[in-house]
C-alpha cells in the first residue's frame, strides 16, 4: 500500500478492489481519479504498449490529469493540441496548456513557448490559424527560465537579448553560458559578438571571466601580439563551432583568414561548406585559389565552386578563371598520366576530354581512355558509369547493349546514377535481358524480378519516384505500406493521402482513425483529404465530434470541387454559425 501511494500518489478515500492484472489496476486507479495513473495510462494508449494503440483515449486520459492541475499533463496536453494527436489541432489551446505548465515552473513548457514565439509556426492548424513570430512574448516566457542550466534555453535568451532588447552584454553572457556547455550555435554567436568593432563596452567583468575560463578549458591557440585580442578570440570560437559541424562558422573562419591574406588557410576552411553548397564559401575559394601555392591540392574544389557560381551568376571574370582552372586541370592530369599511368590518372584525363576541360572536347578519345583505365581486368564503378553514359547518348561508336552492360556493371558495384538509369530505362534493360535469356516481362520472369530488385535498391536510398512506383506495384498488399510511408515521409502529398485512406479503411493495416487523420492533415492541400477531415469531425472518428470544424473543412473541400464534399455540404450548413 505504501509503495503504491509513493509511486502514484495517495488516493482520496479507499483503494479500488485488488486485481492481478497491472493494466486493469492502472485503469481502475485512473478511473478512480488518480492523476498519475491517468498520465501513465495515457502514455500506454499513445504508444500502444500493453494495450491497443488509441491516441484519442490517450488524449482523454491526459485531459483528466490536466483538469486536476497536473503540470506534466498540461505540457502533454499542449503537445496533443499542437500536433492534433487524438484531438483537434488547435494552437490556441496548445499555448493555453503550455502557459499553465510554464506558470507552474515547467521548464519544457517555457522552452516550447519560447520556440513558438521566436520562430512562429507556418503550418496551419484545423482552424486555419498560424503562429506569428512575436519576440516580446518569447522574451516574456524566457524570463520565467532565465536561471536555467539548459544550453538551449541559454542560447535563446542570448538571441532575445541581442535581437529584441539590443542588450549585447546580456546576450554575450547567455551565449557564453551556453557555449561553456559546448553548444555549437552559441560558440558561433559568441564569436560574432566578439568580432564587433565596439565590443569593449559589452565585456563586463563577469563576461570577461567566462570568456577566459572557456578559452583556458578548451586550450585554444595563444593570442598573437600582432592581432586584436577580441578578433583572435572570435576566430578561436568560430573554429570551435566549426569543429562541431557548424558550416557557417567554418565559412566565417575562411573569411577571417582571407581578410588577412592567409589564402591557404582560407581555402582549407572553405572547402567543406563550399562542397555543401554554401555560396559565400564557394566565392571565397574562387577568390583565394589564384593566390594559393597549392594549385593541385585545391584544384577540384576551385572548379566545383566556380561552376556553381557560374550557374548562379554568369560572370565573365569567373568564366575566365574557370577556363584557366580547366587548363591547369588538363595539364596536371596529362602530366600525372604520363608519369604514372594509373587508372586514376587515366580517369581524370578522360574526364577532361569528355567535358572539354582545357582541351578540345573529344568523346571518342574519352571513351578509349576510360576503357584503358582498368584495375587489372575490371573498371571502377564510376568509370563503368561514364562508359555507359557515353554509349547511351550515341556520342561514341559501340556495340548493341554496350550501354546496358556498362551501366549494369556500375550498378552492381554500387553506383547510384547507374542504378537509377536501370530503373528509368527498364524497357531497354528488358530488351537486353530478353536478348540474353530469351524471357518476357511477367511476374515470374528474370526481367520482372530485375525491375523489382533495382527499384528496391534505388528506393531504399531515398529515391521518391522509385518508392511511389513500388507502392503502386504492391497496391493493396502489405508491402505497399512500407513504400507508401517512405514516400509520404518525404512530403509526397498523394502518398500521404493514400496512407490516410489505408489507416481509415484498415485494408492492409489495422484501422486507426487517429493515424488516418494525421496523414489527411499532412496532405490537406488535396481536396480528398479536406473532405475526409470534415467527415472525421462530423462523425467523431479518431477525434471528438466537432460540427463547426466539419462544416469548415467541408466548405473548403467543396470550394475545391470535391464531389463528396459538395454532396455533404447541404447537410453541414446548419453548423456554420456554431
Amino acid at each position: 500500500m505504501m509503495y503504491i501511494e509513493t509511486i502514484i500518489g495517495k488516493p482520496k478515500t479507499e483503494m479500488p478492489h485488488y486485481t492481478n492484472d497491472a493494466m486493469e489496476l492502472l485503469a481502475k486507479l485512473a478511473d478512480y481519479g488518480d492523476r498519475n495513473a491517468q498520465k501513465m495510462l495515457g502514455w500506454h494508449y499513445l504508444n500502444g504498449i500493453l494495450v491497443k494503440k488509441d491516441a484519442q483515449k490517450a488524449y482523454h486520459y491526459h485531459c483528466k490529469a490536466a483538469n486536476q492541475n497536473d503540470v506534466e499533463a498540461n505540457l502533454i496536453l499542449g503537445w496533443h493540441y499542437e500536433y492534433g494527436v487524438g484531438t483537434e489541432m488547435c494552437y490556441y489551446k496548445a499555448i493555453e496548456q503550455y502557459e499553465k505548465a510554464a506558470r507552474k515552473g515547467n521548464e519544457e513548457a517555457s522552452l516550447r513557448l519560447i520556440e513558438l514565439y521566436l520562430y512562429g509556426k507556418n503550418i496551419e492548424d484545423d482552424y486555419q490559424a498560424k503562429i506569428d513570430s512575436h519576440l516580446e512574448r518569447a522574451f516574456y516566457w524566457a524570463e520565467f527560465v532565465k536561471n536555467s542550466k539548459s544550453p538551449l534555453i541559454q542560447r535563446y535568451l542570448g538571441i532575445l537579448y541581442r535581437d529584441h532588447k539590443w542588450d549585447f552584454a546580456a546576450a554575450l553572457h547567455y551565449f557564453l553560458l551556453s557555449a561553456k556547455q559546448n553548444d555549437s550555435a552559441s560558440l558561433f554567436s559568441v564569436a560574432s559578438v566578439l568580432e564587433k568593432i565596439d565590443v569593449d563596452r559589452w565585456i563586463s567583468q563577469k563576461n570577461s571571466e567566462l570568456i577566459w575560463k572557456i578559452y583556458n578549458e578548451k586550450r585554444l591557440h595563444p593570442i598573437s601580439d600582432t592581432t586584436n585580442e577580441f578578433e583572435q578570440l572570435a576566430l578561436e570560437f568560430y573554429k570551435q563551432s566549426a569543429e562541431q559541424g557548424e558550416l557557417l562558422a567554418a565559412t566565417y573562419v575562411a573569411l577571417w583568414y582571407e581578410k588577412r591574406k592567409l589564402y591557404d588557410e582560407a581555402l582549407k576552411w572553405a572547402k567543406l561548406p563550399a562542397k555543401e553548397g554554401y555560396f559565400t564559401a564557394q566565392r571565397i575559394i574562387a577568390r583565394c585559389y589564384p593566390q594559393t601555392k597549392y594549385l593541385d591540392l585545391y584544384l577540384d574544389d576551385a572548379i566545383k565552386s566556380l561552376e556553381c557560381i557560374k550557374q548562379k551568376a554568369d560572370n565573365e571574370d569567373i568564366s575566365e578563371t574557370l577556363q584557366e582552372c580547366y587548363q591547369i586541370s588538363f595539364a596536371m592530369n596529362k602530366e600525372l598520366y604520363e608519369f604514372s599511368g594509373t587508372p586514376e590518372s587515366l580517369e581524370k584525363l578522360a574526364y577532361c576530354y569528355e567535358n572539354g576541360f582545357g582541351v578540345e572536347q573529344d568523346y571518342q578519345k574519352a571513351f578509349e581512355l576510360y576503357k584503358s583505365a582498368t584495375n587489372g581486368t575490371t573498371w571502377s564503378a564510376n568509370i563503368s558509369e561514364r562508359l555507359g553514359y557515353l554509349c547511351s547518348t550515341d556520342k561514341v561508336k559501340s556495340d548493341l547493349f554496350n550501354d546496358v552492360m556498362y551501366y549494369l556493371d556500375a550498378a552492381e558495384k554500387g553506383n547510384f546514377a547507374a542504378q537509377k538509369w536501370l530503373v528509368s530505362n527498364h524497357s531497354k534493360y528488358q530488351e537486353y535481358l530478353e536478348h540474353v535469356h530469351g524471357v518476357y516481362d511477367d511476374e515470374e520472369s528474370i526481367s520482372y524480378k530485375e525491375k523489382i530488385r533495382w527499384l528496391k535498391v534505388v528506393a531504399e536510398q531515398g529515391d521518391l519516384d522509385a518508392q511511389v512506383i513500388l507502392a503502386d506495384i504492391y497496391c493493396n498488399q502489405k508491402e505497399e505500406l512500407k513504400w507508401r510511408k517512405m514516400a509520404a515521409e518525404q512530403g509526397d502529398l498523394l502518398a500521404q493521402n493514400r496512407l490516410g485512406y489505408l489507416y481509415e479503411s484498415g485494408r492492409i493495416v489495422e484501422r486507426d482513425y487517429s493515424e488516418a487523420l494525421i496523414w489527411y492533415r499532412k496532405s490537406r492541400e488535396i481536396d480528398e483529404s479536406q473532405e475526409r477531415i470534415s467527415y472525421f469531425y462530423e462523425f467523431g472518428l479518431g477525434v471528438d465530434k466537432d460540427e463547426r470544424l466539419a462544416y469548415l473543412w467541408g466548405k473548403i473541400a467543396a470550394e475545391n470541387e470535391n464531389p463528396n464534399a459538395i454532396e455533404r455540404l447541404s447537410g453541414l450548413l446548419k453548423y456554420q454559425d456554431m
